[in-house]
């Protein structure tokens, strides 16, 4: 197959994200002129829905689909996320290279950073290094408890 499809695959995701902000909207509008109790919660449980759906279903598969499709264009992988709070599910990653690229294993290998855990258990590249502090995008990653894919990508 051709990068052309993924990166189909990446703008359809994009629209279906934005798609998904409009509904948001509209209902937010139909919860602030609500006239029931009723209708109230039930606006706001499809409002939900739709939110859950964006941030764990249609994020990480645009994540991965612009993560696959960078890497098939030959970007590094800190170009394309010098920063960032969760590590990328590589296996999804390269299984549409496989199936949109003509790459090796190796090259994928070779580009995906390798992650080490620090004493706050995140896990950061190896490259990353780390100074310590209160500062920056770490103390959202290290206040959930149990999260072990907190990161802070090399820039």
């Amino acid at each position: 197959m051709s990068t052309h499809y993924l990166k189909v695959k990446v703008k359809s995701l994009a629209a279906e994200a934005a798609a998904i902000r409009l509904e948001r909207r509209k209902l937010r509008a139909k919860i602030d002129h609500s006239k029931t109790v009723k209708h109230l919660w039930k606006w706001r449980g499809i409002r939900q829905g739709l939110r859950d759906h964006d941030i764990s279903v249609v994020r990480p598969e645009a994540r991965i689909a612009c993560l696959a499709y960078g890497f098939l264009r030959g970007r590094s992988y800190a170009e394309m996320e010098a920063k960032c709070y969760l590590r990328p599910d590589f296996e999804k990653v390269w299984r549409l290279v496989k199936k949109y690229g003509d790459r090796s294993q190796d090259e994928f290998e070779a580009w995906r950073p390798n992650w080490s855990s620090n004493n706050r258990g995140q896990y950061l590249p190896q490259s990353f290094n780390y100074t310590g502090g209160s500062g920056g995008g770490t103390s959202a990653a290290s206040s959930n408890a149990g999260n072990t894919s907190g990161c802070v990508a090399a820039g």
